[in-house]
C-alpha cells in the first residue's frame, strides 16, 4: 500500500483503520497528514480487541502520537518492522510507548521529531532514547537519518553499525545561519574516526560550520573509502553590512574552494571518484523565520544581501562527475522558473581550469 493522504475529518480516519484492520497481509503503511507541519496531527482510536497488522515499512507523518505502552502492546504489532519514519511527531512518546526489543530488527531509521517542541525537553530525552535504541537493540542499520541534539548522540552508537551502514544523515535541531552563532557540528576528529570505522559508508548528509576550521573536517571526509554522495549544510559568508562588487559571489567562491579540497585530497594514486556532492548555503527552517517576515523561495546573492535579516536563503552548489568520467561539473541548482548561475566544466584533479560553459547576469536572477 503506497503513502495514504488523509482527509481532515475524523470519519475518513476511522474509514481508514477499518481499511488496515481488514488487510492482515498488509506490509507497507504510509500515513501522511496533510495538514501544516506546524499543526498537530490525528491519531487512531481503538476499540478492544482491533489489532494492526504486523508492519514491514512503516511512515508516521504529522501522527499526533499519544498512545501508551498498554495501547501499544494491544493494538499495534512491531514485531516484524524492518523501516520505520517517523517525521514531524513526539518521538520521544512513540519511543516511551513502544518496546526497544521489538524494534531490534530494524535495518532503516529516520527520525525527525516535532518542531513545534524542539525547544522542549522532549526532543532532549528523544535524542537519548534514539541513541539507547541505536547503541544496543538494532543489530545492523542500512540506514539512518536523524535530526536530533547531536551533543547528546555519541558517535559511538554509529560505530555498532560500521559493517552494515551505507547511508547516514546527521543532522542537529538548532541549525543557526548565523555566521556569529555556534552551529552544532561533527568535529573534525569524529569524522576521522568515523571515517576509519564506516568502511560501508557511500552516502552522508551533514552540518559544517565556516568558523570551526571547515578544511579539517573536509580532509576527514576525503577518508571514508566507499564515500561517493555527501551532502553539506552550512551558513551563508555574506554578512548584511558586507559590501560587494558587481560580480563578486562569496558562497560561490567558497563553495567551489570546498569541491576543489574534495576532489584534489581523495587519497590513493587512482583517487575514489565523487558522484554527487551538494553544498546547501543558508538552509531555510520555518523556526527561524522573523514573525511576519513570511516565506521566501530559494534565491540568488543579490537577495540573500536583502533578505539575510529576514529570512535564510537557501542556495544549493552541486559537484558531479560527467558522463564521461573525465571532467567535473560545477552548478548551482534553482528552482525551475530560474534561469540558472555559472556552470563550470573541468577537471579538478588535474588542475585544469574550469571554464564557465553559461552565465546568468546577477540582475536577472
Amino acid at each position: 500500500m503506497g503513502p495514504a493522504h488523509v482527509p481532515h475529518s475524523e470519519s475518513a480516519l476511522q474509514i481508514l483503520k477499518k481499511l488496515l484492520l481488514r488487510t492482515p497481509q498488509l506490509e507497507t503503511f504510509h500515513y501522511i497528514d496533510c495538514r501544516a507541519p506546524r499543526v498537530p496531527g490525528r491519531q487512531f482510536s481503538f476499540e478492544e480487541n482491533q489489532r494492526f497488522p504486523p508492519f514491514k515499512n512503516l511512515m508516521l507523518k504529522n501522527y499526533d502520537w499519544k498512545h501508551d505502552a498498554e495501547e501499544v502492546k494491544r493494538h499495534w504489532d512491531f514485531s516484524r518492522i524492518r523501516s520505520l519514519e517517523l517525521l514531524m511527531i513526539p518521538v520521544y512518546k512513540f519511543l516511551e510507548s513502544v518496546p526497544f526489543s521489538d524494534l531490534a530488527q530494524l535495518q532503516h531509521l529516520h527520525a525527525e521529531d516535532y518542531s513545534e517542541a524542539i525547544d522542549h525537553e522532549n526532543p532532549k530525552r528523544a535524542t537519548k532514547k534514539l541513541y539507547a535504541l541505536v547503541n544496543g537493540p538494532i543489530k545492523s542499520l542500512q540506514t539512518l537519518k536523524l535530526t536530533c541534539f547531536i551533543d547528546l548522540f555519541h558517535i559511538d552508537a554509529l560505530l555498532v553499525h560500521a559493517k552494515s551502514l551505507t547511508g547516514l544523515v546527521f543532522r542537529d535541531h538548532n541549525v543557526s545561519n548565523n555566521l556569529r552563532q555556534h552551529r552544532p557540528v561533527l568535529s573534525a576528529e569524529k569524522l576521522a574516526i568515523l571515517s576509519r570505522s564506516l568502511s560501508s559508508l557511500e552516502s552522508l548528509e551533514i552540518d559544517i560550520d565556516h568558523r570551526a576550521l571547515p578544511e579539517a573536517c573536509l580532509l576527514a571526509l576525503c577518508q571514508f573509502p566507499r564515500l561517493h554522495t555527501l551532502v553539506l549544510h552550512t551558513q551563508t559568508v555574506i554578512q548584511p553590512e558586507s559590501n560587494h562588487r558587481p560580480g563578486q559571489d562569496p558562497d560561490l567562491t567558497r563553495a567551489f574552494d570546498c569541491f576543489t579540497m574534495l576532489v584534489k585530497q581523495r587519497p590513493g594514486p587512482a583517487p575514489a571518484k565523487w558522484q554527487r556532492v551538494v553544498i546547501n548555503v543558508g538552509e531555510w527552517r520555518e523556526r527561524d523565520v522573523i514573525p511576519g517576515a513570511g516565506r521566501r523561495r530559494r534565491v540568488g546573492l543579490r537577495e540573500t544581501y536583502t533578505y539575510y535579516r529576514a529570512c535564510v536563503s537557501q542556495r544549493y552548489f552541486v559537484l558531479e562527475e560527467s558522463m564521461s568520467g573525465q571532467e567535473d561539473l560545477i552548478y548551482e541548482e534553482l528552482p525551475p522558473k530560474d534561469e540558472g548561475l555559472t556552470h563550470f566544466r573541468g577537471n579538478l584533479r588535474t588542475g585544469k581550469t574550469l571554464e564557465p560553459q553559461s552565465q546568468v547576469a546577477e540582475a536577472t536572477r
